[in-house]
């Protein structure tokens, strides 16, 4: 796949389709392989689908300092500034999300529509999920009922056979988090 330098870092992306641009913004640890290849092929065909690895997943760099969601949402302003796409609906989720919302807020000439999936804005109103299992690197718990884990352990196993080497780990989950 692709990357492209922004602020110093090498972010990895993916385009499919054509169309008004569709920024996808992963969550925490994730890479843009988590998206599946069934959600993003289904949406490509109406519009250009754009998926890419935030800092210290996938195969974006790694950082070398702390940071926070706002210079995560710099790096996501800077992928479209790179990849002359002026204006795109956005949809993020979870860590994404967050990132996604303060896309709209820092830059909000950057977001057409903004779509937010599993997320949260802070504040009193959100109630955080149970983030112990996130942190040793098992989500699956977070991410699907429990039926759908006992219907589909095959394909999940798969599935995370192929995206897990790119989830990120140790100090990178940790400045991520």
């Amino acid at each position: 796949m692709p990357k492209i330098t922004v602020g110093g870092l090498d972010i990895n992306y993916k385009i499919l389709g054509s169309g008004e641009p569709l920024l996808l913004i992963i969550g925490l640890s994730f890479s843009l392989l988590d998206w599946g290849t069934e959600f993003p092929n289904l949406l490509a065909e109406h519009y250009q689908v754009i998926l890419f690895d935030n800092r210290d997943a996938g195969e974006t760099s790694q950082a070398i300092a702390p940071y926070t969601l706002v210079d995560m949402t710099t790096d996501t302003a800077g992928l479209l500034n790179a990849l002359n796409i002026p204006k795109a609906h956005v949809l993020g989720v979870s860590m994404g999300g967050m990132i996604a919302q303060h896309l709209a807020l820092h830059f909000p000439d950057k977001v057409n529509k903004l779509i937010l999936g599993c997320t949260m804005a802070g504040g009193s109103c959100s109630q955080p999920a149970a983030f112990g299992t996130a942190l040793s690197g098992n989500m699956v718990d977070l991410l699907f009922t429990a039926e759908f884990i006992k219907s589909n352990q095959a394909r999940l196993a798969v599935f995370f056979e192929m995206t897990a080497p790119h989830h990120s780990r140790g100090e990178a989950l940790a400045r991520q988090f």
